[in-house]
C-alpha cells in the first residue's frame, strides 16, 4: 500500500509496513529502575528512522535513550529528547551522515532493538503498571513516526509498551520441613502469582505439579531425593524469585543384619560385622549391621546376630525380612 503525501515541495512517497514496538518489561517493588527496550521489524535496509514515547512525567522520570548495544549503535548521527513536562521521549537517527557516504543500513530483521530507554519510576513501593505509547502530541514540528528505506518514509504499525512494578514472591515456610521426595509439601509466604515457576536446586517442577492455593500458600510434589541434604526451593514470577530450605532425606532401603549386602542373612554377615568391628572392614550399611536396632554398631550385634541364626533367637527389629527403611530415630544411618 502507497499514500502519498503533498508538500510545497513535490509528492513524498510513504510506505506501509513494519512495526515498531516498545517492550512490556517487569521490575521488582521497591527497584525503581528500568531500561525499555525499542524494537523494530523491517524486511527491508533501514538508512534510518523516527519515534516518540509519551510517558506520565508525574509517575516516572526518563534519564536517556542509549543506542549502545543495539542495531543502530553504528548511526553517524542520532539526536534523543526527553521532554519531562510533556512526557515525551524521542529518537532522530540516520545512519549514514558523514563522508564517505557509503550508504551504512540497519539490516533486514525481527525484534531488533533500535535503542534503549532508561529511567526510574517515582513511587515503585506499590505493584502499578505504567504505560509508554508511540505519540507525536509533544514533537514540535508535526511528523509521523517512520522508518527510512531508499530515501521513503514507511509508516510501520505501533505496539505501545510498559513498566510494571510487579511484588516479588516471598518463602517464609515450608511444611515439613524435611522430606523423602515424592510427596506434596506447602508452601508457605507471599505475593505467590497463579502461574507460579517452582524450581528445585534449579530444575523445575512440573506445571502439573504445583497447585496454587492462594498468593500465601502453593502445595508441589516434590521430585523424590536422590541424595540427603539441605535443598533449594524457589517460586518465581518472571525473572523475580523467592527462595526457602528443606532437608531431602534418602535413605538405602536395607535389610538389617545383611551386612554385606548379600542376601539371605546368615553367618557371612557376622562375619562382615567382626571384621568392620576389629579389622576396619567396610560395611555395606551401618543400619543393616545395627543387627538390635540399639543405635550402634557393636560386639552386642553379631553375637544378637547368631542367636538368631543357630539359637532360635528373637528376628532382627525390622526392616526385615523385607527391606525397607529404618523406622527408628538414631544416629546409625544408611546413606548413599
Amino acid at each position: 500500500m502507497i499514500q502519498a503525501v503533498f508538500t510545497t515541495l513535490g509528492v513524498i512517497s510513504v510506505l506501509a509496513g513494519g512495526a515498531f514496538k516498545a517492550d512490556r518489561v517487569e521490575i521488582p517493588v521497591g527497584s525503581g529502575e528500568f531500561v525499555l527496550p525499542v524494537r523494530v521489524d523491517h524486511s527491508e535496509p533501514l538508512q534510518g528512522f523516527f519515534w516518540a514515547l509519551r510517558f506520565d512525567p508525574a509517575r516516572v522520570n526518563v534519564s536517556e535513550v542509549s543506542l549502545e548495544g543495539s542495531e543502530a549503535a553504528a548511526a553517524e548521527w542520532e539526536r534523543s529528547e526527553v521532554d519531562e513536562s510533556c512526557g515525551s521521549v524521542q529518537l532522530h537517527l540516520i545512519m549514514d551522515w558523514t563522508p564517505p557516504y557509503d550508504d551504512p543500513r540497519i539490516p533486514p530483521g525481527s525484534d531488533q532493538v533500535m535503542a534503549f530507554v532508561r529511567g526510574r519510576v517515582i513511587a515503585p513501593e506499590e505493584p502499578a503498571t505504567y504505560d509508554f505509547r508511540f505519540d507525536t502530541s509533544c514533537v514540535r514540528r508535526e511528523q509521523p513516526i517512520v522508518y527510512v528505506v531508499d530515501g521513503l518514509d514507511v509508516v510501520p504499525d505501533l505496539e505501545d509498551g510498559a513498566v510494571t512494578v510487579v511484588p516479588v514472591p516471598v518463602i517464609t515456610e515450608i511444611v515439613p520441613g524435611e522430606s523423602p521426595g515424592g510427596e506434596i509439601i506447602t508452601v508457605k509466604g507471599r505475593d505467590f502469582p497463579p502461574d507460579p515457576e517452582v524450581s528445585v536446586d534449579g530444575e523445575p517442577v512440573p506445571a502439573s505439579d504445583v497447585t496454587f492455593i492462594s498468593s500465601r500458600e502453593l502445595r508441589v510434589l516434590l521430585p523424590p531425593c536422590r541424595a540427603g541434604g539441605e535443598r533449594t526451593l524457589r517460586v518465581c514470577r518472571g525473572d523475580f524469585c523467592g527462595q526457602g530450605f528443606f532437608r531431602c532425606i534418602w535413605e538405602t532401603r536395607f535389610v538389617r543384619g545383611d551386612a554385606n549386602n548379600e542376601p539371605p542373612v546368615n553367618v557371612a554377615d557376622v562375619i562382615s560385622i567382626l571384621g568392620y568391628l576389629f579389622t576396619g572392614g567396610p560395611l555395606f550399611c551401618l543400619d543393616a549391621g545395627d543387627v538390635n536396632d540399639d543405635g550402634k554398631v557393636d560386639i552386642s550385634d553379631p553375637i544378637y546376630l547368631l542367636r538368631y541364626l543357630f539359637a532360635l533367637g528373637t528376628p532382627p527389629p525390622a526392616p526385615f525380612p523385607d527391606p525397607g527403611t529404618d523406622p527408628t530415630e538414631d544416629a546409625v544411618l544408611c546413606l548413599d
